[in-house]
C-alpha cells in the first residue's frame, strides 16, 4: 500500500492500468508481432478519432450555412418592406451572427461568403423587380 492509501490492482491482470515491458519480450526476444498489432491498434484509434472530429465539424459548419442562408432570405423578404436601409442591416448582422456560431476560426472566410451571397441574391432580387 503507498502513502496515499491507494492499493494497485494485482500485476498483470485485467484491472492493472500498466503496460509491462516484459508482456513484450520472451527470453530477452522482442514479440514483434505484439508489438507492431498494438502501435497499430492504437494508430488505428487515433486516425478513426480524427476522423470523427474532422466529419463532425464539416457538418457542423454545413448545418450553420443552411440555417444561416434560411435566416438571410427571411430576412431578405421582411427587409424588401422596409427599405434598403434595413435589408443591409440584417445581411450583415445574420451572415455575422452565423459565421461567428459555426466556428470561430472560419468566421472571416464565412462571412465574406456570406455576404457575396446575400448581396449578390439581393441585387438580383431587385433588378428583377426594379
Amino acid at each position: 500500500m503507498s502513502d496515499d492509501g491507494w492499493t494497485p490492482p494485482t500485476v498483470g491482470t485485467s484491472s492493472d492500468p500498466r503496460v509491462l515491458a516484459g508482456s513484450y519480450t520472451d527470453g530477452g526476444t522482442i514479440l514483434i508481432g505484439k508489438l507492431v498489432s498494438t502501435i497499430l491498434g492504437a494508430v488505428w484509434l487515433t486516425f478513426v478519432g480524427g476522423w470523427w472530429a474532422i466529419i463532425s465539424a464539416v457538418v457542423e459548419v454545413h448545418v450553420a450555412m443552411i440555417n444561416a442562408g434560411a435566416d438571410g432570405y427571411a430576412g431578405i423578404i421582411r427587409a424588401m418592406g422596409q427599405g434598403g436601409a434595413e435589408t443591409i442591416r440584417i445581411t450583415w448582422a445574420s451572415a455575422f451572427r452565423a459565421a461567428v456560431e459555426t466556428n470561430p476560426l472560419f468566421a472571416p472566410i464565412l462571412l465574406t461568403l456570406e455576404i457575396i451571397a446575400v448581396s449578390a441574391i439581393f441585387l438580383e432580387l431587385r433588378r428583377r423587380l426594379g
